[in-house]
């Protein structure tokens, strides 16, 4: 029952995420014009990165270790862990904070040909990187396996920062936005470190040297990734920037964003899931978790394949809510963004469940080769095909990794056999019904979102009355269905079942 409690949480944080998030954007697509947004996208991009490279990968460390210690009994390892992790992020943070002061202008001026990114650059890195202490925070209830606590800070800032935007929306300007960040995320760090000191008072510390000799086998494939993980939500933006011009660096973070809110509803499940996975793996359940991982890839494609359908149909109402029609043209990139997340939602959760259990390697070479591929595939083609270019190739970088994932299963795990015949069963019916679905709502009548409801709901009731007449899962699958939604989630069981 905690994966459910837990996952409940976090798709409440989500689905609540979803709604400030998008009214947050909508202020600032409605109030700043798109050169203007485009270069306010650009320094947080810039900023996201560079707190990303200072993050070591703690979130990575905290979902590893905190269950394993507290399945081994060893609260003073996790409170020294916290206390470790913590103090290095400030260290590190200081240091970039110098040397973006001294030379982030320049570069960024050089780079980019606007003094406007280089005078906020600095500020902003400041900003985020509060931000991204708050995220330490964050992981950290993630790992203690407290998900509704976490739930309420994160709920907490996002409604405090669309409350300022709001409240300032006639005045807002680049440093108004980013002094709005900065006031908004500061109660949920101070409430969330309070909560922590309760949580692990009186406690004796571990030597640092031990607790980093015990760690650092793990950590150091953590650090790499800490760097390579802002770079798949903000690298295209930079990228953009250097090829295109601002207006396009707007235009592409609207496809961007409604990309990233659907990865978040896939990340979900792999984010209760994780910290179980570690603490089963840690308890000797190890037998289990291989059937189980096929399970669990199986759900996320289809749960993938259900939430990006919509998407895919209403590309242009969903741009209209979200931005203005001056965006339409991120409808191209779009497409591209929601197909490259149904292959992700195979290779996903290999990589995370390999992570959970101490295999890191294979999460890390999973994102080098994909971002590696991005990057190339990106300046090859951003010239000639522009925005189009960018997202084709999100496209061809999930395929390639998928291609790799596959791969590293059938030599090293060829107990993880893939049921073809369920992808063959999904994707046919995806592709008849989406055409269809894709013709009726051609004829819905109505403002967008109106169109965009209606059309998630038909999407919804084909997939629910497919899967209650499809055989998709194996008789030990059922069984482990039904330990999954048993009780008041008998609806789903019987459903799946």
């Amino acid at each position: 029952m905690r994966v459910i409690k837990n996952t409940f949480f976090l798709y409440l944080s989500l689905f609540g995420g979803f709604i400030l998030t998008f009214l947050q954007l909508k202020i600032l697509f409605l109030y700043f014009e798109p050169r203007v947004l485009g270069e306010f996208f650009t320094v947080v991009a810039f900023s996201r990165i560079a707190a990303g490279v200072i993050l070591l990968g703690i979130p990575f460390v905290l979902t590893r270790y905190l269950p394993k210690f507290h399945a081994n009994k060893e609260q003073a390892k996790m409170f020294s862990l916290l206390l470790l992790l913590v103090f290095s992020y400030i260290v590190l943070a200081l240091l970039m904070y110098l040397l973006i002061s001294l030379f982030g202008s320049k570069l960024c001026v050089s780079i980019y040909k606007n003094e406007v990114i280089g005078e906020y650059v600095s500020f902003a890195f400041f900003v985020f990187s509060v931000v991204t202490f708050f995220s330490i925070i964050f992981m950290s209830f993630n790992g203690l396996r407290k998900m509704h606590l976490s739930t309420g800070l994160n709920l907490l800032y996002l409604f405090l920062l669309t409350f300022l935007l709001f409240v300032f929306r006639e005045i807002l300007s680049i440093s108004l936005v980013l002094e709005i960040y900065l006031i908004s995320v500061i109660p949920s760090i101070i409430i969330g470190i309070l909560l922590l000191c309760r949580e692990f008072r009186r406690l004796k510390l571990v030597k640092f040297n031990l607790l980093i000799k015990e760690i650092f086998p793990y950590w150091k494939y953590a650090m790499g990734l800490g760097v390579l993980s802002p770079l798949f939500t903000y690298l295209d933006r930079l990228i953009i920037g250097c090829f295109l011009s601002m207006p396009m660096v707007a235009l592409f973070t609207v496809a961007s964003k409604i990309k990233g809110w659907i990865g978040r509803i896939l990340d979900i499940p792999m984010e209760a899931l994780n910290p179980e996975i570690s603490h089963s793996w840690e308890k000797g359940n190890k037998k289990v978790l291989g059937e189980d991982l096929k399970l669990i890839i199986k759900l996320l494609f289809l749960l993938g394949v259900m939430v990006t359908t919509p998407v895919l149909i209403c590309g242009k109402e969903i741009i209209n809510i979200v931005s203005t029609p001056e965006y339409i043209g991120a409808r191209v990139p779009l497409w591209f963004l929601g197909i490259s997340i149904i292959f992700s939602c195979i290779y996903v959760p290999i990589a995370s469940a390999m992570r959970s259990i101490g295999k890191i390697s294979l999460f890390f070479l999973t994102n080098i080769i994909w971002i590696f591929v991005y990057v190339s595939s990106t300046i090859g083609l951003i010239k000639r095909f522009e925005i189009a270019g960018v997202g084709t190739a999100y496209l061809l970088a999930s395929i390639v990794t998928l291609i790799f994932n596959l791969g590293y299963v059938a030599r090293y795990h060829t107990a993880l056999d893939i049921d073809l015949k369920f992808f063959y069963k999904i994707v046919s019916f995806s592709l008849v019904f989406g055409l269809l679905a894709y013709f009726i709502s051609g004829y819905a009548f109505g403002p967008d979102w109106w169109r965009f409801v209606m059309s998630a709901l038909f999407v919804a009731s084909g997939y629910l009355l497919f899967l209650s007449r499809a055989n998709l899962f194996s008789r030990y699958e059922k069984d482990r269905l039904q330990v999954l939604f048993a009780g008041k989630y008998g609806f789903m069981r019987r459903l799946l079942t």
